[in-house]
């Protein structure tokens, strides 16, 4: 228990008991009996292949509730459940919009980090497969943290399992919602750079001491008078015919957009007849990531149905069938080091050139963001699970299965073109990605999950909870890839293979 506000009164709580608040006396001895929060102990939580009271669970687990995932300005389910379980870490990821945050459990345990078991409606899962889900269709999200998870699922578990359980329907009356949401982000913690020419030149110089200096004495005097005087160009022409910088770019401004623009939207309709539990959902999500250049763009639509048939009083048919697809399309050169990329380059640099050209320092990463080429990827996932269950004895003997069969595939090209650059006039022309070439990756794989066990629970004396549970678990996996590659493209507006001359390379990888 816990005591707070030692005077004049003292608020006394312990978990699953009613908080109470009393007078305190100096002097006296207090005997004090907390009442049972029945509500909170009679709450069911899912833990792996079956629901517990909260009284009678002995594991760390915490819950998510719908209300608490509801009306959140949200892209997917690792931004919803931010904030929401004590000691579960979500990583944000890279910014760009097809990035997907990850998860931790109370820290990681291994020098090769870790990461939680996902379990979707019973189905191992993973990240990507959850973050991509519509947030609205989940019902609740348990979360177990500790070795008895192990005791459940075995070793895959061993850093913790979210276990999340979609929605059904449930009212008698036929109940349709639409949800959406349009927000706008903005990158956070951005550094304050000194962009002052002469400033930045000095202190370039001392940092390069001893080993020499960057501008002599005549360059540093024209840096002083372009800080002085900004209309002074910032192109100052060397002997050799080259241009030294003394702008004040701010490469990050120059990068990133101040906001980026997202969507989400979602309708489902959901209904409890005597025979039928129905809920059906569509939903769509948009994104649009932060760069300036050729900027990266993200489209996700989800369908969702689950049914649940009353064959008899003790005998239910279920279905849960969902499709995810997504396509992204993006810089083929974006990476999640562009950023740090763009945090290594000196103020005084300038993007392009008088003459409109690419500068060296401009074309990586800017030229290649904007012309270097474009990625494109398109994945589609179907997952059907077909289950029943049978009660033997009502709610003390049934028995449960099911097969779930999950497909994905993915689909992928992009290509590398080069970007032009010069370090002054009349100055050969130099590139970036000199030699040009194609790519196409193409993903299938498939999955089979089939779950069966039989489940024993009663109380005995009002006092003695018992449950027994043996069961049959297998999983099948296979994958199919292929890709191919080719060297010089004829044409940039038409970057296909069969439109390349270069040498061809040709991979293939299979595996169950």
């Amino acid at each position: 228990p816990s005591l707070n506000n030692p005077a004049p009164f003292a608020t006394i709580s312990s978990p699953g008991f009613k908080a109470q608040q009393i007078k305190a006396a100096s002097g006296k001895n207090l005997v004090i009996t907390l009442e049972e929060d029945t509500e909170v102990l009679d709450e069911v939580v899912v833990v792996g292949y079956g629901i517990q009271k909260k009284a009678n669970l002995s594991g760390a687990v915490s819950t998510v509730e719908t209300k608490q995932l509801e009306n959140r300005p949200v892209l997917n389910v690792g931004q919803a459940l931010q904030g929401t379980v004590a000691n579960l870490n979500v990583t944000v990821g890279t910014g760009q919009a097809i990035s997907t945050p990850t998860f931790n459990i109370r820290g990681y345990n291994s020098l090769n980090g870790g990461s939680p078991l996902i379990v979707i409606d019973g189905v191992a899962s993973d990240a990507g497969q959850l973050n991509r889900m519509n947030p609205n269709d989940i019902a609740s999200v348990s979360v177990l943290k500790d070795a008895a998870s192990c005791a459940i699922y075995g070793a895959k578990a061993a850093y913790g399992v979210i276990l999340v359980t979609t929605k059904s329907g449930k009212d008698e009356k036929l109940s349709i919602n639409y949800n959406n949401n349009f927000s706008f982000k903005q990158n956070t913690m951005m550094p304050e750079i000194v962009t002052d020419p002469y400033t930045v030149a000095t202190m370039r110089n001392q940092a390069y001491y001893p080993w020499g200096t960057i501008y002599d004495d005549k360059q540093l005097e024209y840096a002083k008078m372009v800080s002085e005087d900004p209309t002074i160009s910032p192109y100052y022409l060397t002997p050799e015919g080259t241009y030294k910088y003394f702008g004040r770019t701010d490469w990050v401004d120059e990068c990133y957009r101040n906001f980026a623009f997202s969507t989400n939207h979602s309708v489902d309709i959901s209904g409890k007849t005597e025979k039928l539990d129905y809920y059906f959902s569509a939903g769509y999500n948009y994104d649009k990531g932060m760069l300036e250049y050729n900027n990266d763009t993200y489209n996700r639509y989800n369908i969702n149905s689950k049914l649940n048939f009353k064959i008899s009083k003790n005998w239910n048919i279920y279905n849960n069938t969902s499709l995810t697809t997504y396509d992204y399309k993006a810089p083929t050169n974006l990476s999640s080091s562009t950023f740090w990329e763009i945090n290594r380059l000196s103020p005084l640099d300038m993007p392009k050139n008088p003459d409109g050209t690419w500068t060296s320092a401009g074309s990586n990463p800017l030229g290649l963001l904007a012309e270097g080429g474009n990625w494109k990827k398109y994945e589609t996932l179907i997952r059907t699970q077909f289950g029943t269950r049978l009660d033997i004895i009502k709610d003390v003997l049934f028995l449960q299965g099911s097969i779930t069969y999950t497909t994905n595939k993915s689909r992928q090209q992009w290509f590398y073109a080069p970007v032009a650059y010069t370090d002054g006039p009349n100055r050969p022309i130099q590139y970036r990605n000199e030699v040009t070439s194609a790519y196409a990756d193409a993903g299938d794989s498939k999955d089979i999950y089939i779950d069966a066990y039989a489940t024993f629970h009663k109380t005995f004396a009002q006092k003695h909870d018992v449950t027994a549970m043996i069961g049959f678990n297998q999983e099948e996996y296979a994958y199919y890839n292929h890709n191919l590659s080719r060297k010089d493209l004829i044409s940039t507006s038409v970057p296909g293979i069969g439109l390349a001359t270069g040498d061809m390379n040709v991979g293939e990888s299979m595996g169950s």
